[in-house]
């Protein structure tokens, strides 16, 4: 307001002040002023005469400036008009400081003023109102213009004082806006009223108070706020900004701090939240985050997205669904979700744990339930999922288990180890290995195996059967094929495959079913009416190929056909069904192990050695040879290299998978032999010499086998 523009008005108000305070005793041009003149009742008070005939008739005597005049009285002396209301208005009656016109019209009110201006101080008989070009102008006229506090108007009060500013409001209305001079408070029946009182009522800051802002701001929305505050809260014309030291102050500061969208940030609103709790959100954003009266959803295009959205969005916990929060947890990880249910997701300032009766519940629970790694337990996960399944550990932990978004491997420190790491460790299946699944079964027991693969290894709850396109396969599957599959050499299935793919290592059997084979951790026993019915046991030599004489010769795969290698002419050897000596025991050609596990006979060879005795070597005189490849035997005694004398056997190298027929009299040796004494019917050798030994009718039958190839030169002539 410019200082002439208050002069004017200082003016104005001294006259009005001089009428109303009373003169002393004046005359009418000539006579004193009349009983009445200084009292506001009476008709004769001075302020109706200069109402109507103006100052013109008081400046006669007191003079142009009412100081005194002829009448040496002055209209501004000790009994009239005193103070801020002296005529004409005093120097700084414009001006804040002292006398300012607002000071005195709190000390005097405003009937001073409205003496000489009028009650509505449209200017009165001074004809000057309070609202004019040099004093009160716009938002600070007085009274104040229509549609001052109507919000689409050009005059509204809210648009004017973020201009020029609260002073000229407090100047009638008092510092603290409860009337003051005007004795009109801004908190009205008709303005500012409920929680757009001026100032903020009682409980304005307190959540639980009927008074509480943020209930009323959720009715009205931010208008009236921003019009004191201005539209950033910073301050405005009110300059407090709503995030000060008494009400908004860190994490819920108006409008937020820097940093606080940004993990990691000291302003970040998940860590404030976590102190704090959401109350302070849910005032602005609504109960939901929907929106609330701050139009604004922390669901957003820049707040919290996709599977982050709060509220969460529909198809939450639905698997398979396109929000489905596992799906979205494995991307984006764990660290949104505990900023709001806390590191544990027992709740935090969420106030709802993960664990409840509509989410993760039972063995899903999270985090999982005391005694979850206690087998046992009613809680014990290997019980749960056998039931339920691996879906839910596969949601978080991934299909191998190795981790997934939770970044917990199943196989840790505390959970499955070692040789029972899930998955399994990359030597689970080689024997030999300390991680060996064999080894370690025959240890534990087979109870640990069953729990994820079912008690008949089928697949179970891992849904992986034990016998898989990478593990036991045919005659190692688990459960064993069927029985007629299982004993029959003949089939791909046969269980002797194992040894033989496995260089007659029985491990893979002793994992099971004991060292002994007796039972072990699988409690069944190989020794048995179905499988192996030895009274010697399991490790009788006839369990795995002949041991007895009076029966075919059958190789570990239980085949007698003479041409199969490691069947041959065992039958002819061992029972000498060529009539030709006695049988052969099994050491004339092996070494006859002293148990299952000696050295020589469970090797690290896949094939039998041959190791020829004394009579096949002639009593170690001949370097007899047997090759494999050709299946051939060279240099053996009983094939007919020997020498006696100038009798000489043929040395004859027999096929090993080939059966002589016929007249075998003269096969071994010549009939008679070679350098043997000629003539006088000498091939009739039983007729002669050799007739304790050949038969002296066909002399072909050997009657005594004991003295026939038997190493020794029996010759008794008779």
């Amino acid at each position: 307001m410019s200082k002439s523009r208050l002069v004017t008005a200082s003016s104005l108000w001294a006259f009005a002040l001089l009428f109303w305070a009373g003169c002393t005793e004046l005359q009418d041009d000539v006579a004193a002023h009349p009983e009445g003149w200084t009292d506001p009742s009476s008709d004769n008070f001075h302020s109706y005469k200069v109402g109507v005939a103006g100052f013109t008739s008081c400046s006669q005597c007191h003079g142009e400036n009412l100081d005194g005049g002829t009448s040496k009285v002055a209209c501004n002396s000790e009994n009239c008009h005193t103070g801020g209301g002296v005529i004409p208005h005093p120097a700084g009656w414009n001006v804040p400081g002292d006398p300012f016109h607002g000071d005195q019209v709190r000390l005097n009110g405003f009937e001073p003023c409205a003496l000489c201006h009028g009650a509505d101080f449209q200017g009165g008989f001074t004809s000057t109102p309070c609202s004019n070009q040099y004093c009160h102008t716009n938002g600070a006229a007085f009274p104040h213009p229509a549609g001052w506090t109507a919000s689409d108007s050009i005059n509204f009060h809210g648009n004017w004082i973020p201009v020029v500013g609260l002073d000229n409001c407090s100047g009638c209305h008092g510092d603290d806006f409860t009337g003051g001079a005007s004795s009109v408070a801004c908190s009205g029946t008709i303005c500012h009223t409920g929680g757009d009182a001026i100032p903020h009522p009682e409980g304005w800051t307190s959540d639980d108070d009927p008074d509480f802002h943020g209930n009323w701001v959720s009715t009205v929305g931010f208008g009236s706020c921003t019009a004191c505050h201005g539209s950033d809260f910073g301050g405005g014309v009110a300059e407090i900004a709503c995030s000060n030291s008494t009400c908004h102050t860190d994490g819920s500061a108006i409008p937020h701090p820097d940093g606080w969208i940004l993990e990691g940030n000291v302003n970040f609103h998940a860590d404030w939240i976590s102190s704090t709790g959401f109350s302070s959100c849910a005032a602005c954003h609504g109960p939901d985050f929907s929106g609330g009266h701050a139009e604004l959803a922390c669901s957003n295009s820049s707040c919290h997205t996709d599977g982050a959205a709060i509220p969460h969005p529909d198809g939450w916990t639905t698997v398979g669904n396109a929000d489905f929060h596992g799906t979205w947890a494995s991307t984006a990880g764990l660290s949104s979700c505990q900023a709001c249910h806390g590191e544990d997701f027992n709740g935090s300032h969420a106030e709802l744990a993960c664990n409840n009766g509509s989410c993760h519940t039972g063995g899903t629970s999270i985090p999982h339930l005391d005694g979850w790694l206690t087998e046992g337990s009613a809680n014990f996960h290997g019980t749960w999922a056998l039931n339920e399944g691996l879906a839910d550990c596969y949601t978080c932990h991934e299909a191998d288990l190795s981790g997934g978004f939770t970044e917990v491997a199943c196989s840790n420190s505390s959970c499955h180890t070692g040789g029972y790491a899930i998955p399994h460790p990359a030597e689970w299946a080689t024997p030999g290995s300390s991680l060996f699944h064999g080894d370690l079964v025959s240890q534990s027991g087979l109870d640990y195996c069953a729990e994820c693969h079912g008690t008949d290894f089928s697949g179970g709850l891992a849904g992986l059967a034990c016998s898989s396109g990478s593990c036991h396969l045919g005659a190692q599957a688990i459960p064993h094929p069927i029985l007629a599959e299982f004993t029959d050499p003949t089939h791909e299935n046969y269980h002797g495959s194992i040894f033989w793919a496995n260089n007659w290592d029985f491990s893979y059997c002793q994992a099971c079913h004991g060292t002994d084979l007796a039972g072990g951790v699988a409690d069944y026993s190989c020794s048995n009416a179905t499988c192996h019915p030895s009274t010697e046991g399991v490790f009788a030599c006839d369990n795995c190929h002949s041991g007895s004489m009076d029966v075919l010769f059958e190789n570990v795969r239980n085949l007698a056909d003479v041409s199969v290698l490691t069947v041959g002419v065992h039958t002819s050897h061992l029972q000498a069904t060529h009539s030709l000596s006695l049988p052969l025991d099994c050491s004339e050609c092996h070494v006859v192990p002293d148990s299952m596990w000696a050295v020589t006979h469970i090797d690290d060879t896949p094939n039998a050695e041959v190791t020829f005795n004394s009579l096949a070597t002639g009593n170690d005189l001949l370097n007899t040879v047997w090759d494999r490849g050709s299946a051939t035997c060279s240099q053996v005694y009983c094939h007919g290299s020997f020498t006696y004398g100038s009798v000489v056997g043929n040395d004859e190298s027999w096929t090993w998978t080939e059966t002589v027929t016929g007249d075998l009299c003269g096969t071994c040796h010549a009939v008679p032999p070679t350098g043997h004494i000629t003539g006088g019917g000498i091939e009739r050798c039983g007729e002669y010499c050799h007739s304790n030994v050949v038969d002296h009718i066909d002399h072909r039958t050997i009657k005594n086998k004991t003295l026939h190839i038997n190493g020794v030169n029996d010759f008794v002539p008779e």
